[in-house]
């Protein structure tokens, strides 16, 4: 059988039973409390390649938050999950996966935001090359 000429080149190697990457492993979190919070900025000369973020309240309050991409100038460009007065329970936790994972170049942050007196944390896993 020919090979297909329009695939894609495999970049990916394996490492035992799972699928390794070239860079360094990255995971973290930070929180905010009636106030937007960077609680992971991209070093020069890197990229971050984000697999996951997530976030996260315990308290009954209602509240506006989410977690997004800055880019150098602190402005908005991308929203990674919201939460919208979600006043009906204690803890709510909605998450995104991204694969293909999202690439987030040098001096782009990732902040999250609250906008009452509650602990909003945001949370985030992917790799830096």
């Amino acid at each position: 059988m020919a090979k297909m000429s329009w695939r894609e080149a495999n970049r990916a190697r394996w490492v035992g039973i799972r699928p390794a990457h070239e860079g360094t492993q990255i995971w973290g979190s930070g929180a905010a409390n009636d106030d937007t919070v960077a609680i992971y900025t991209v070093p020069a000369g890197r990229v971050l390649y984000l697999a996951r973020a997530a976030l996260l309240k315990y308290d009954n309050v209602p509240v506006a938050s989410w977690l997004g991409v800055r880019d150098a100038g602190d402005v908005l460009v991308h929203y990674l999950c919201s939460l919208r007065y979600q006043s009906n329970s204690t803890v709510t936790s909605p998450s995104a996966e991204y694969f293909p994972p999202l690439e987030i170049p040098a001096g782009y942050d990732l902040a999250v935001t609250s906008s009452a007196a509650v602990n909003v944390y945001g949370s985030y896993f992917g790799w830096l090359q």
